[in-house]
């Protein structure tokens, strides 16, 4: 008698047919396989099959004909050998599709010529996550339907619901009907108890073969990509829907629609920082909560007292409050935009601490609301304008890409650098001749008060740009996509942190000045050298260096007066100084120490629990988002440039091969292995 029947071998999620029987061996079946897959060799594999939630190793040829023998007997025209790693123990779970995903991670693979390391995916272990019958799921069919929904990611083999209801749910192989594959699972409430929702029935066998599997359409919802994600929203909540669509197919394996990567993002980000609308309520309690833990600070609320809109909100740090006593009088503005669902801006005053009755300068970008604002407010103080910013306006000016432009910048910078009013006379006359009428009317335009050395009334150290002010802005670039309450704490958690590690590196710091201000006293020391002293009285001297110069250290200038502009004392000063041995710290201000920079942090932000947050709002005290409708068109994420602005073209790098605005030398990209 003819005994013989298909055997379907499986291997990873490829498999092929063999004829088995009577007189078939394991050593020849081996010997097939390694021919099918040449990435195998005989020795580094083993055969089993499953039968009743169990399997059976095939290790010598009567098992192999016995299995051959047991499935004439029963009718069957076929049945599954699945092939495994020796060096990969496999799982003891109850259903077939288990065995074949747990090698999966293990396994090599040939790709273009080369034997290329699988990397194990999260998702292998989700194929043991269906035990059997017995198996109770606390969460009911919710969490039984999410379980089948992994298993299926995992194996993939999908299902049909038969049945799916709030007391019952019953799956069966999506090959039923067309192949006869008896996989089956039905689960339901034991004797209606809540915690009791079990597996009572399962065909664990799937006999449609990993030939037929379909990996097109898996069976997500947003709810399984917010659990899968919750991690990454919270390290990075302004992470992408397709960078999510990215970072499931290279963790988990599987494709995932944008609907289902945006949605989900939307569900973990509310999971995580709570409901944007419902945020602006916690503001109440947060300012209970910011002045019993940080008392000092000052809080203020604005609601429209007819829409209770909420319309802005202003918070200073006691700590801050404190720290601002000890940095330079300079104060750094600029406000930039909120990216969550109701929009808005963020407005930041930031000031420069010891390391790079008094009057302020404030210096900013001529924001339109910033110009007549600084001085309504602060009317003795002076008010400087970015450079940068001036730049982009002045580009509007130029004509096209005349050559020339580059060398018109120039001379703009000359003439904001120019320390003294003859510096400044000879650069204006440069720029104006090289750059025409139009030129000429634009800086005529802007004061030059405001943005020139030589006629700044107040102390700005040097500072021409805003760019401390766009570093805090960058620095808070993810927390911008938060809900205002969540966005203002994390906020105060990364300055609480800042300010730690601040000062507990400068209880190291031994000099008198901070480390980058003392190197540059020695290089100014260092450049006056071979320079004459010439005494003229007991505070002014005339040193000369390629010409001279008039210092009175009773006044603390020098006729260079880059004294003045920078807040620190010339080469010229210092020469002058040493030359009678004086102290030529008793000449530094007192803000480039380094007991002002430890005083700058002595003081720390406090924790802010949030255990004890309402979950619900108090009606009486119910604050409405703002009333912000939307803009026609598609929501612009990306920030629009300054007219002017000189835009970074991104090139690739050649250690991440990425697009981006830095090199191979400065990549700091995380590279998988």
């Amino acid at each position: 008698m003819d005994v013989s029947i298909l055997a379907v071998i499986c291997f990873e999620r490829d498999s092929f047919g063999v004829r088995i029987g009577l007189d078939s061996t394991v050593c020849h079946l081996k010997d097939v396989i390694c021919e099918k897959w040449i990435s195998l060799t005989p020795l580094s594999i083993e055969l089993y099959f499953c039968r009743d939630n169990k399997k059976n190793v095939i290790e010598t040829d009567s098992e192999l004909q016995s299995l051959a023998c047991f499935a004439h007997a029963k009718g069957e025209p076929s049945t599954n050998i699945f092939v495994s790693l020796v060096q990969h123990q496999g799982s003891t779970s109850a259903s077939v599709q288990s065995e074949e995903s747990s090698s999966i991670s293990q396994c090599l693979r040939i790709f273009d010529g080369s034997i290329e390391k699988m990397q194990p995916l999260k998702s292998d272990e989700w194929a043991n996550l269906l035990i059997g019958e017995g198996q109770t799921f606390s969460g009911g069919p919710v969490e039984f339907k999410s379980i089948l929904r992994k298993n299926s990611l995992s194996t993939g083999y999908k299902w049909d619901f038969e049945k799916n209801d709030k007391q019952r749910v019953t799956v069966s192989c999506k090959n039923r009907k067309e192949f006869g594959c008896p996989w089956r699972v039905h689960a339901s409430y034991k004797w209606n108890i809540p915690s009791k929702f079990m597996i009572k029935k399962m065909v664990p066998d799937h006999t449609c073969g990993v030939g037929l599997l379909d990996l097109k359409k898996p069976p997500l919802t947003s709810k399984l990509v917010k659990e899968l994600i919750l991690k990454d929203v919270r390290d990075k909540p302004s992470i992408k829907p397709l960078e999510i669509v990215n970072m499931l197919k290279r963790e988990y394996g599987f494709e995932t629609p944008y609907y289902y990567a945006h949605a989900g993002k939307e569900l973990a980000q509310k999971e995580v920082f709570g409901d944007v609308g419902r945020s602006y309520d916690h503001l109440l309690w947060y300012i209970d909560a910011l002045k019993n833990t940080n008392p000092g600070s000052h809080v203020v609320l604005d609601v429209d007292p007819v829409t209770k809109n909420f319309k802005r909100f202003f918070v200073a740090f006691d700590a801050c409050i404190q720290a601002f006593n000890s940095c330079r009088p300079l104060v750094f503005l600029d406000a930039t935009f909120l990216k969550a669902k109701y929009k808005g801006h963020l407005m930041a005053a930031t000031g420069k601490n010891a390391n790079d009755g008094r009057r302020l300068t404030f210096l900013s970008d001529r924001n339109i609301g910033l110009m007549p604002s600084v001085p309504k407010a602060f009317p003795q103080d002076f008010h400087g304008y970015c450079l940068w910013h001036l730049k982009c306006n002045l580009r509007k000016n130029l004509s096209g890409k005349n050559p020339r432009n580059k060398y018109i910048e120039t001379l703009f910078d000359k003439c904001a650098y120019a320390a003294t009013h003859s510096d400044f006379k000879r650069a204006y006359d440069d720029l104006v001749r090289v750059g025409g009428h139009k030129v000429k009317k634009f800086v005529d335009n802007v004061p030059f008060e405001h943005w020139v050395n030589a006629y700044f009334g107040g102390e700005r150290y040097g500072e021409m740009c805003s760019n401390v002010a766009e570093s805090f802005n960058s620095w808070i670039s993810n927390e911008r996509h938060m809900p205002v309450t969540s966005m203002l704490d994390q906020i105060r958690l990364k300055m609480m942190k800042m300010m730690s590690e601040r000062r507990e590196d400068s209880r190291t710091w031994t000099s008198y000045l901070c480390p980058k201000i003392e190197l540059l006293l020695v290089n100014k020391i260092t450049a006056g050298w071979t320079w004459r002293v010439s005494k003229s009285s007991d505070s002014v001297f005339e040193v000369h260096s390629s010409g001279s110069h008039i210092v009175d250290l009773g006044c603390m200038s020098c006729s260079c007066n880059l004294w003045k502009v920078y807040g620190f004392p010339c080469e010229h000063a210092i020469c002058a100084i040493q030359s009678v041995r004086g102290d030529v710290y008793r000449f530094i201000d007192r803000y480039f120490t380094v007991e002002a920079f430890k005083n700058t942090y002595v003081h720390s932000i406090k924790p802010v629990p949030n255990f004890d947050m309402p979950s619900e709002s108090n009606e009486d005290a119910e604050i409405n988002p703002p009333n912000n409708p939307r803009q026609p068109g598609r929501p612009c994420t990306k920030r629009k440039e300054n007219t002017g602005a000189v835009l970074k073209k991104p090139r690739r790098c050649g250690r991440c091969n990425k697009y981006v605005y830095h090199n191979r030398t400065t990549c700091s990209e995380a590279l998988n292995d």
